[in-house]
């Protein structure tokens, strides 16, 4: 049986935050020995009453969106976790559009659609998260050769090859920089600009 159940509408923002702090230490116990949580029901029970009696941006919210979208993320769940990154990427742009936090959620959220599919909105929000850490970050930063990467991999699908092969070679100059030129993690990047050029 649930620790608690929803409590009715009206009830208080601490009776409310006391039984979400319940449902999510709760979770913690389901982990399992690999380190995942099988199923994703105490979450979004959870949710729901943080969503009743809580502030949007409480941080049991943010906390409960974030835990819930990794889990529908690791069950290729990712019509479900939509509309949860959605709502993190409002609360995140609380702290500036440019912000680091905002950029994590537009990657989760271009991966997503991506995976659905929809390669215009990937290549867009793929776009974005660059700009946001080109201003952010250090410039051979690896997360900014990986958002190269995955716009690379967006435009490919989009049948753009001369951007594809324009930002997978800006990401292996970074790579190299930062790695040598003769790491073997290189192979694969290097492959995929051979491909290209076919």
């Amino acid at each position: 049986a649930s620790p608690c159940t929803a409590p009715p509408l009206g009830a208080t923002t601490s009776a409310g935050s006391i039984c979400v702090s319940v449902l999510i230490e709760t979770e913690a116990l389901a982990v399992q020995p690999a380190g995942r949580v099988q199923h994703p029901g105490g979450q979004r029970q959870a949710l729901e009453i943080a969503d009743r009696t809580l502030e949007p941006n409480d941080p049991d919210v943010v906390l409960l969106l974030t835990d819930l979208t990794r889990l529908y993320l690791r069950k290729s769940a990712f019509d479900s976790a939509e509309p949860l990154l959605l709502r993190l990427f409002e609360i995140k742009r609380s702290k500036g559009d440019d912000h680091p936090e905002v950029g994590t959620v537009l990657a989760s959220l271009a991966t997503v659609r991506q995976a659905l599919g929809r390669h215009e909105s990937a290549e867009q929000l793929w776009r974005r998260v660059l700009e946001i850490r080109e201003l952010t970050l250090a410039p051979n930063h690896f997360a900014i050769a990986t958002a190269l990467e995955h716009l690379a991999n967006s435009c490919a699908a989009r049948g753009k090859i001369a951007e594809a092969l324009s930002a997978f070679q800006r990401a292996l100059s970074i790579r190299e920089k930062t790695l040598g030129v003769d790491h073997p993690s290189l192979r694969i990047s290097r492959e995929r600009i051979a491909d290209l050029r076919l």
